[in-house]
């Protein structure tokens, strides 16, 4: 469920993510990924996980936690994951 979609200013282009354990899989090490879990959820309990195209095919991944502009958090992590991601969810609807 995407809870702030209409605040998101990328909203038309992004690719939610509906289970934020797939993104942390994607960006973290197993010893980083409770320490990230809980580093979202200090924001609040309505996480947006989201993958936003980029020119050339790659993507940024971002975490929305309120309605404000500056309320999300850009994510860096390597290009393949976030790929394997963005297929993911865009083919199965997930």
């Amino acid at each position: 469920m995407a809870h702030w979609h209409h605040a998101n200013p990328w909203a038309a282009r992004v690719i939610y993510i509906a289970d934020l354990e797939d993104l942390v899989d994607a960006l973290f090490s197993e010893r980083s990924k409770q320490t990230a879990l809980t580093h979202w959820q200090q924001h609040g309990p309505k996480l947006d996980g989201y993958l936003l195209p980029q020119p050339r095919g790659q993507y940024e991944a971002g975490i929305r936690y309120g309605a404000e502009p500056a309320e999300y958090i850009s994510l860096y992590c390597k290009q393949e994951k976030l790929q394997e991601l963005a297929l993911r969810y865009r083919h199965t609807g997930a």
